[in-house]
C-alpha cells in the first residue's frame, strides 16, 4: 500500500520527533470502536472526516476512538433529549449532556478495551496494521468457508434434481427437497458469520 506524501511527511516527523527523545512519553493504544446506533456517524478529527457505518466495529487510534465516541454520545443524548434540551424561547429545564449518566454505558456500548498498545505511535501503527491484516485474514477464512457450504449445497440440490427426475417426477417433492437443502445451507453460513462475529467482538 502506497503512503500520500502527507502520511510520509507524518511518519518522518515522528520518527525525527523520536529520534531526538521529543516524543511523549505515554502509552499509545488501539481499541475496537463500535457504532451501535441504527444511523451511520460522521465526524472529523485533525479536519479528516470519518464515517463508522451504523452496526459497524473497526479498529482506531484511542486518540482517535475517544474523539469519535465523545461526539456520537453526544449526538445520541441530544437526539434523545431534543424536547427537553434548553431552548432561549421555550424556557425548558436544561439537561446538559456532557455530564449525562448515560455516558458511561454508552461508552462502553461503543469502545473496547485496548487491543494493542505500544511506547511510541509508530509501533502502534505496525501493531494495528498486522491486526487488521489478522483480522481481514480471518474475515476471508470465513467467506471462502461459506463459499464452499454454498458450492456444495449447490451440488447437493443437483443430486436432489436428479434424484427427484428419477424417483417422484413431482413439483412438489423436488420443491420441498430444494428447500430443505436451502434451509441446511444457509443455517450453516450464519453459523459461520455468528461464530466469526464472536470471535472478533
Amino acid at each position: 500500500m502506497e503512503l500520500s506524501r502527507a502520511d510520509k511527511l507524518k511518519l518522518l516527523d515522528l520518527l525525527q520527533k523520536e529520534l531526538a527523545g521529543e516524543e511523549e512519553k505515554k502509552e499509545f493504544i488501539s481499541v475496537y470502536f463500535t457504532n451501535p446506533t441504527s444511523r451511520d456517524f460522521t465526524h472529523s478529527y485533525n479536519s479528516k472526516p470519518y464515517t463508522i457505518k451504523a452496526g459497524q466495529t473497526i479498529l482506531l487510534p484511542g486518540d482517535l476512538a475517544e474523539h469519535l465516541a465523545k461526539h456520537l454520545i453526544n449526538r445520541e443524548l441530544a437526539g434523545k433529549y431534543a424536547d427537553i434540551i434548553k431552548h432561549p424561547k421555550a424556557g425548558v429545564a436544561n439537561i446538559d449532556i456532557r455530564l449525562h449518566p448515560e455516558r458511561a454505558e454508552m461508552l462502553s456500548r461503543i469502545l473496547s478495551s485496548p487491543v494493542a498498545s505500544a511506547d511510541s505511535e509508530i509501533d502502534l501503527a505496525i501493531k494495528t496494521a498486522n491486526l487488521k491484516k489478522e483480522i481481514e485474514a480471518k474475515q476471508q477464512e470465513v467467506i471462502e468457508e461459506a463459499e464452499e457450504e454454498a458450492e456444495e449445497a449447490e451440488e447437493a440440490e443437483e443430486i436432489v434434481d436428479e434424484v427427484v427426475a428419477e424417483v417422484a417426477p413431482k413439483k412438489v417433492a423436488k420443491k420441498a427437497a430444494k428447500k430443505a437443502v436451502k434451509k441446511v445451507a444457509k443455517k450453516a453460513v450464519v453459523e459461520e458469520v455468528e461464530t466469526f462475529d464472536e470471535a472478533t467482538s
